[in-house]
């Protein structure tokens, strides 16, 4: 009796590893095709991202050259400003050291300029 008995359990042993086994390759087969398709979606993510960034690369290229261009035009704008007004300054300089030179007969004055200046 005690031999049927062990030889039953062992039956039921392998039974158990068989089953053990074919739920192992179950899992591995379901993990491996779970693996597949978030590697795959992960895949076509990142290419989205990417695209995105290189787009997003370029228009900040792009941006960085008109600031730098617009940062150049200023310089230029200022330096531009900066030199007609030392002409200008040169110019009424030279006004009023024309106007010194004549003789007060000769000095006009226009007083109705003056009076809206000074309105």
């Amino acid at each position: 009796m005690t031999l049927i008995i062990s030889i039953i359990a062992v039956f039921v042993a392998f039974g158990a590893l068989i089953l053990g086994s074919m739920a192992i390759k179950k899992t591995e087969h379901e993990i491996t095709e779970f693996a597949n398709v978030v590697r795959r979606d992960f895949a076509a993510v990142r290419g989205d991202v990417d695209a995105k960034l290189a787009a997003i690369d370029k228009k900040m290229e792009k941006l960085e050259r008109r600031v730098d261009q617009a940062r150049e035009t200023e310089a230029e704008t200022r330096r531009m400003f900066n030199e007609v007004s030392r002409d200008l300054a040169v110019l009424r300089d030279s006004v009023t050291e024309l106007e010194a030179s004549l003789p007060p007969q000769f000095r006009r004055r226009n007083h109705m300029a003056e009076n809206q200046i000074n309105n």
